[in-house]
């Protein structure tokens, strides 16, 4: 490797050179394609390879020691329907850049040092996710609904894809710190359905290999102290009750946006919202007898009487997903090409540069109406409470 060796402990071990060329390797390839390098700590992912448990973590540790590499620690959580997880990710920091660039080795003189393959992306047809209407059952528990085949030639399909690869592409160029970013997808529900035609679900989410920034234990505000997008430290914009707010777009009835919806006199405000997510996210407002939310449902039902028409219309959470994500899109769209502003999205909200807050809940504010107003021609204007 041209005589870049950082300091290791003493070894006579050759293996544990053969270690530190491999991860130099990894190291400078990837970050010659804007990527962190990941790699599964675990004992049984070693087994068969060259390098041991052993040997990479000696070789880590003295790179840490140095300064030469930033860490982020992988984990492994499981709860929910899946487990979910993140495997451990390397990058080399200025002064290993530094280190080899002293021995003639830079990123763009990388090709003359190693091979720089990189994996191959993963293939288009993996930015889009289309899943049947029934959660599976193994072992007595409940899973991710199967995922379906698309066609290829299917043209909603392929509006989609082309959405996001140039979404990917701008987020792509742009520099993201704080987490690794591998690229968003969609996620669509009810593919088995004979009614389908890409209207149920599609919520964005990062592509597998990447952090899942949107389920980061303490949401908004860990999310403002890790994540940097074009050099800023980053605000978050989000839709107020985007839920209620889409319901009132659907059924095409005018909504008070200068008015917090969940605040309704005589009834505590989380107590409000907590029953509006479990009528939305069921469908249905009929009562549950016996039940802490009988009142709060009649004060609700009086103040937000569209509810009413909630199962006459047969709206379902994954309707008002769908409005909710194509909004979502129209924003960051509108961000991306007539502004510059590159936007990550976290399902009804959208993380943007600092300085670009105020522009993004304009750009988001004018989506939202701009959606419905498509949908419902002559209808009212829906302008939707952004905060």
């Amino acid at each position: 490797m041209d005589g870049i060796v950082p300091p290791v402990r003493p070894t006579s071990r050759p293996g544990l050179l053969v270690a530190v060329e491999a991860t130099i390797s990894d190291l400078l390839v990837a970050a010659r394609a804007g990527q962190w390098t990941r790699r599964s700590l675990m004992a049984s992912s070693f087994t068969g390879e060259a390098v041991t448990r052993r040997m990479f973590k000696k070789v880590q540790e003295s790179f840490e020691d140095s300064q030469f590499i930033e860490t982020i620690p992988g984990h492994y959580e499981r709860g929910g329907l899946v487990a979910s997880g993140r495997q451990t990710l390397f990058r080399p920091t200025v002064a290993l850049l530094e280190l080899a660039a002293s021995y003639g080795v830079t990123l763009d003189t990388l090709p003359e040092h190693f091979s720089i393959e990189r994996p191959v992306p993963p293939p288009s047809t993996d930015l889009l996710v289309l899943r049947a209407s029934k959660p599976l059952k193994v072992d007595g528990r409940r899973r991710a609904a199967a995922e379906l085949s698309i066609a290829p030639n299917d043209p909603g399909a392929l509006r989609l894809v082309e959405e996001l690869e140039g979404i990917n592409a701008f987020l792509s160029s742009i520099p993201i710190e704080g987490f690794a970013f591998s690229g968003l997808r969609r996620i669509f529900n009810n593919g088995d359905q004979p009614e389908f035609a890409w209207q149920r679900g599609g919520r964005f989410y990062s592509l597998p290999g990447g952090d899942d920034y949107m389920r980061w234990k303490g949401g908004k505000a860990a999310r403002a102290d890790a994540i940097r997008l074009q050099g800023e430290k980053v605000g978050e914009v989000d839709l107020s009750a985007s839920h209620l707010t889409v319901l009132y777009g659907l059924l095409g009835e005018a909504f008070d946006h200068t008015a917090d919806p969940y605040a309704i006199p005589g009834q505590a405000r989380t107590k409000v919202k907590r029953w509006l997510t479990y009528a939305l996210g069921t469908g249905t407002t009929e009562p549950r007898e016996g039940n802490w939310y009988v009142k709060v449902r009649e004060a609700v039902l009086e103040c937000h009487p569209v509810l009413q028409r909630l199962h006459e219309h047969q709206v379902s959470t994954l309707d008002l997903q769908f409005h909710e994500a194509e909004v979502i899109a129209w924003a960051m769209r509108d961000l991306r090409e007539l502004d510059d502003v590159a936007s990550l999205p976290v399902f009804d909200s959208l993380v943007v540069p600092l300085s670009k807050v105020e522009l993004a809940r304009e750009r988001l504010r004018d989506a939202f109406t701009r959606h419905f107003a498509a949908l419902r021609p002559g209808g009212p204007l829906i302008v939707p409470r952004v905060h």
